[in-house]
C-alpha cells in the first residue's frame, strides 16, 4: 500500500467513525426528545386527573354545598377545618366518565331546551349572617330538574326504585333552588351499569331540613365547635368515614 492509499484508508476510517458518532448523537437526541414528549404528556395527564379527581376543595366562607348538607355535619365540619381532598379512585373516575355519557344520552332525550351542569344557589339567614347554599344540577328543563348518581347498591334495590334518601333530598333542594316543582333522580348501578329513575316533587320538609343543616354547620364553623346534631345523618356513614379516629376523640 502506497502513501496515498494509506492516507485514503485513514481518512475513510476516521470519517466512518465520526459518521457513526454523529448518527449515535442524532439518535440520542431523538430519544431524548421522545422521552421529553412522554414526560410532558404524563405531566399534563396527571395534572388534569388531579384537577378532576384529586383537587383540594376550595372552601368559601358563608357558602355551603348541598352535598355536604345532606350527609354527616360533623364530617362536613372536619372537611372545612382540616381540608378535604376529592378522592381519586376507580369509583370517582367511573362516575365522571359515565356521567359524561349519560348527559349526552339525556340530551338527546329531553331536547334542546335543556341546560346542563347548571350552577344554583339560595341565600338564607344564620343568626346575623347571610349564608349561601350552592349546588349543581346535571340538567334542567323548563319544568324539571335532573340529577345523576352512581352507586354500588345491589341492583335489586334499584329495581324497586328504592333510591337512597340523601339523593332525593339533594334533588329536592336543587329543584327548589331552581324554582321547579319536579325532580328526577337517575341512579346508575356500578354492578350492572343499568340506570333507574325516580320522579318526585320536592317536599317542604326536605328543603327546610337542608336549610336547617346549613345554619347548624355555619354556626359550628363560626364558633369552632364540632356539630353534634345530625352527626352522622345515616348509620352507614361512620363505616366509610376518613375521620373515624378524629371523631371518636371528639377533637376540634
Amino acid at each position: 500500500m502506497n502513501l496515498d492509499e494509506l492516507k485514503s484508508t485513514i481518512v475513510a476510517d476516521y470519517a466512518a467513525k465520526n459518521i457513526g458518532v454523529i448518527k449515535d448523537a442524532k439518535k440520542e437526541r431523538e430519544i431524548n426528545r421522545e422521552n421529553e414528549e412522554v414526560l410532558r404528556i404524563e405531566r399534563l395527564l396527571n395534572s388534569d386527573f388531579q384537577k378532576r379527581f384529586g383537587e383540594r376543595k376550595e372552601v368559601q366562607p358563608n357558602q355551603y354545598n348541598v352535598l355536604e348538607l345532606t350527609h354527616c355535619l360533623k364530617k362536613a365540619y372536619f372537611d372545612r377545618k382540616l381540608g378535604s381532598i376529592v378522592p381519586m379512585n376507580s369509583t370517582t373516575i367511573h362516575y365522571g366518565l359515565l356521567r359524561s355519557v349519560l348527559l349526552l344520552s339525556l340530551g338527546k332525550i329531553i331536547g334542546e331546551q335543556a341546560k346542563f351542569t347548571k350552577e344554583l344557589d339560595y341565600e338564607c339567614k344564620a343568626l346575623d349572617d347571610t349564608i349561601k347554599i350552592t349546588g349543581v344540577a346535571d340538567a334542567i328543563t323548563p319544568t324539571e330538574l335532573y340529577t345523576i348518581k352512581y352507586t354500588k347498591m345491589l341492583p335489586v334495590y334499584l329495581e324497586s326504585r328504592r333510591i337512597p334518601e340523601q339523593y332525593r333530598v339533594q334533588a329536592a333542594m336543587l329543584a327548589a333552588m331552581a324554582n321547579l316543582k319536579k325532580y328526577r333522580v337517575i341512579v346508575m348501578s356500578s354492578r350492572n351499569l343499568k340506570a333507574k329513575m325516580l320522579s318526585e316533587e320536592p317536599a317542604k320538609e326536605q328543603v327546610e331540613g337542608v336549610i336547617e343543616n346549613a345554619v347548624i354547620l355555619h354556626n359550628s364553623v363560626k364558633n369552632d365547635a364540632v356539630p353534634i346534631k345530625k352527626s352522622p345523618m345515616y348509620k352507614w356513614e361512620c363505616k366509610l368515614c376518613s375521620y373515624k379516629n378524629t371523631c371518636k376523640k371528639g377533637g376540634n
